[in-house]
């Protein structure tokens, strides 16, 4: 499964990794949060 987090600016940052390491299990909801919210 390939994530936005995976494609440019953002894997330079460290992509999903980096994300996973700053948020940790809270990556799944907040992911989901936002996905919500840019839906609507």
């Amino acid at each position: 499964m390939t994530f936005d987090l995976d494609y440019t600016p953002f894997n330079q940052e460290g992509g999903l990794g980096k994300a996973h390491q700053l948020f940790g299990d809270h990556l799944p909801k907040l992911l989901e949060e936002l996905n919500e919210a840019l839906a609507a």
